[in-house]
């Protein structure tokens, strides 16, 4: 595939659990399925071929201290996006949200992510395709048709099949989700504040660099402050005048 003129590509994908020993199981059913993906870029590497790549930009709140340790989520995301793309690698774009200034352009890979999944969140994401083979499992055995996959905080593991149904005029409409209804107006609020997160202090930014301090540090104040000293002299000025 030219890499230059294309950015999707389809892979089918043999889906079947494994014992510990990687050996596949033989009760269990064997899923072929189609995946499709797209390219965010290619980079060129020295021997003149075009590798995919992945770019996942990262928004930093807390610049004056360090970079802001990933999620659990985000790490997930980027995971499946880097293990559905066989031979890609991920760039991960930190950005300052005030103005979208790009402060660093991280190289990671598959196992980078791996690795801050276990660091961070003491998580394997690799163990989330058993939950997506016993999903496929049962949607192979519904019949053909449009399906949503529901789930809410309160159903835990679990989630609910939905099928697109046609409900003619005059039908009761008991157990029913009317999609349309319920998205026909969306109400969007922009998010002002943004959740605090702890701060990684292995990862070294170039402010940390420039200034030589350590992340997670709050910045050092000149003993010799310029606006204290205007405060310190306006209070002895006020003093004397009130004597």
């Amino acid at each position: 595939m030219n890499l230059s003129r294309h950015n999707v590509s389809y892979r089918i994908w043999s889906f079947k659990p494994k014992l510990k020993d990687n050996l596949p199981k033989r009760d269990e059913l064997e899923l072929r399925i189609l995946i499709r993906c797209k390219l965010d870029a290619c980079e060129k590497l020295e021997n003149n071929t075009l590798q995919p790549v992945v770019v996942a930009p990262k928004l930093e709140y807390q610049l004056g201290y360090g970079a802001e340790e990933p999620t659990k989520s985000e790490l997930s995301n980027l995971w499946t996006s880097l293990f559905f793309r066989p031979y890609s690698n991920l760039h991960r774009v930190r950005l300052n949200p005030a103005n979208g200034e790009v402060i660093l352009t991280e190289a990671c890979s598959l196992q980078t992510v791996n690795l801050e999944a276990m660091h961070f969140h003491k998580n394997k994401p690799s163990l989330g395709l058993h939950v997506v083979y016993r999903i496929c499992q049962e949607l192979v055995q519904q019949e053909i048709g449009a399906y949503i996959l529901h789930h809410t905080p309160k159903e835990g593991a679990f989630v609910s099949l939905l099928k697109a149904v046609e409900i003619n005029k005059g039908e009761p409409r008991i157990g029913v989700y009317d999609l349309h209804t319920e998205y026909k107006v969306i109400n969007c609020e922009p998010v002002h504040k943004h959740p605090w997160r702890p701060i990684d202090p292995n990862f070294i930014l170039p402010i940390h660099t420039a200034f030589k301090r350590m992340p997670g540090m709050f910045i050092p104040r000149d003993k010799k402050d310029p606006v204290k000293a205007k405060r310190k002299k306006k209070s002895k000025s006020l003093r004397n005048k009130k004597r």
